[in-house]
């Protein structure tokens, strides 16, 4: 054998060791790195509709286990986070290393009275993580579904707010202020008729003369005056006739 063909027999054989190398390098992270856990990220979205540009709003949320056995963001029973204005929040990632279903329950938890100006979303969600054995040996993947309160399936976590600000407190009302200054009917107007400082009528201080007391008092003297009149007439007619018999005797 030549050096020549030494060299290169030598050449072959360390490409095909090159080559076999490389090949179970590529193979290698299947096995060895095949999924042992699966991750859920939970984003939860929120909107407040019709937000001023100078008003800023936070909103709380709490999500709980259905089961105190399933893992949690965090060390806690529940899992407290706010949101705030029109913003997305992602929860701490969550690992599941076995098979099984985990379920939890997502709410809004700030009280009505809070937030007065915020018509709050009270929708709860439902979320299933669903999680199996993956093809691979000791693999795992997983489903997760997201249902609402009314039993609908929901492609993410939406919560969606309503700016209402709430009317000023109306202010108290004073018995002794009428709703109209001018109102002739409030006794402790010092302008209104048979008031302090104000004129009296026929009927008496303090009581107002309306349209249909107008009416009466006009009607009540017109039967006055019919009434003197007729006295007047009739008391002329009794003197003419005493006159007239007193002429007669003498």
């Amino acid at each position: 054998m030549t050096k020549a063909a030494y060299i290169q027999g030598l050449l072959g054989i360390a490409f095909a060791l090159a080559l076999g190398t490389l090949l179970l390098a590529c193979a290698a992270p299947v096995r060895a790195f095949a999924a042992d856990s699966v991750s859920f990220d939970m984003p939860v979205y929120q909107t407040i509709e019709g937000l001023p540009a100078d008003e800023s709003y936070t909103v709380t949320y709490t999500l709980e286990p259905l089961d105190p056995s399933y893992p949690m963001p965090t060390d806690d029973a529940s899992y407290q986070f706010a949101i705030a204005d029109n913003d997305v929040f992602v929860a701490p990632t969550i690992e599941y290393r076995a098979v099984r279903i985990y379920e939890y329950r997502l709410t809004v938890t700030t009280a009505a009275s809070e937030q007065p100006d915020i018509a709050l979303d009270t929708t709860y969600y439902k979320i299933r993580n669903n999680v199996v054995r993956f093809d691979q040996p000791g693999g795992l993947e997983m489903q997760t579904v997201y249902e609402n309160s009314n039993g609908y399936k929901e492609e993410s976590l939406a919560f969606a707010h309503t700016y209402s600000p709430s009317k000023p407190p109306e202010p108290p009302v004073d018995p002794h202020d009428p709703d109209d200054p001018a109102d002739p009917l409030d006794p402790h107007d010092p302008g209104a008729s048979g008031g302090q400082g104000g004129g009296s009528n026929v009927f008496g201080a303090g009581f107002p003369i309306t349209g249909d007391d107008v009416l009466e008092l006009a009607l009540l003297f017109s039967l006055v005056a019919l009434l003197s009149l007729f006295f007047i007439i009739v008391g002329r007619k009794l003197r003419r006739r005493k006159d007239e018999s007193e002429g007669g005797v003498t």
